[in-house]
């Protein structure tokens, strides 16, 4: 059950439970990404989460930085999005891929019994460590992004307006300051985002920060990446690749992206 954002913000614990519970329970998770990123993805079988301090939205930079936690970012629209296409698809959309993950797959992604940590060089992952949930070295959660814009209430003051999918609330801005949140400001808000988190133990962390790892590798069981293979490969409406298998874009014909 999908819980309304005004029944879940009263308090900043409250509001972190209910978008963390809201987004177990969305009927889509969309990846956008170059095509290279989605074969890659395809043929060995791991997908990476970033410390986030090479995004686009520098306020999502430094809360990434602050947090010292590792994301990767999915919509849960349940319609294609144009501009997710030009932002994420590479070259604006011409070399764009998007992969939709089952709620199954992004299940089985945060029981993950062993990660890895490390970093790129050029295109190769180097592992640093493998980590344990069992020994609790991290935590993995899905959480739904938040919009705010700040705004002024008669009876309230200086406040934010809290915003997810087509609710809107104003509140006292403490009740974001959570651990566990992640916003962006509202003009973001088309991006639907739902995001998996990554966070390590606090000695991790301290290691993980000290040595400059900037990745978590996360493996793909033999029958989601079957799944992945199969059918839930999409391109972009104005893709000039040539590629075997995967599904065309229902804006295929429909757009017309001359950037």
């Amino acid at each position: 059950m999908m819980k309304k954002l005004r029944e879940i913000v009263d308090d900043d614990c409250m509001l972190a439970g209910g978008i963390k519970s809201n987004a177990s329970n969305h009927k889509c998770y969309n990846m956008y990404m170059p095509i290279e990123t989605a074969l890659w993805i395809l043929n060995y079988g791991h997908i990476y989460l970033s410390n986030g301090l090479k995004w686009n939205d520098d306020t999502d930079k430094k809360m990434m930085e602050k947090k010292k936690v590792f994301a990767r970012c999915f919509s849960y629209s349940t319609c294609e999005n144009i501009a997710l296409w030009i932002l994420y698809g590479g070259e604006q959309g011409k070399k764009g891929a998007m992969l939709r993950f089952l709620p199954s797959i992004i299940m089985e992604l945060i029981k993950s019994p062993t990660i890895r940590i490390g970093k790129f060089n050029e295109n190769r992952f180097d592992e640093m460590y493998e980590l344990s949930i069992d020994n609790g070295d991290y935590e993995i959660f899905m959480t739904d992004v938040i919009y705010v814009e700040e705004c002024e209430s008669k009876s309230k003051g200086k406040c934010i307006r809290v915003s997810l999918a087509d609710e809107h609330v104003t509140v006292k801005s403490g009740v974001i300051n959570h651990p566990d949140i992640f916003y962006k400001k509202y003009p973001w808000s088309y991006e639907k985002e739902c995001r998996m988190v990554v966070r390590l133990s606090p000695f991790w962390t301290q290691k993980a920060e000290n040595e400059g790892v900037t990745h978590v590798q996360l493996s793909l069981s033999d029958k989601s990446l079957r799944i992945l293979r199969d059918s839930r490969l999409t391109y972009s409406p104005i893709f000039k690749g040539i590629v075997d298998g995967g599904n065309s874009s229902s804006l295929t014909g429909e757009v017309d992206i001359n950037m």
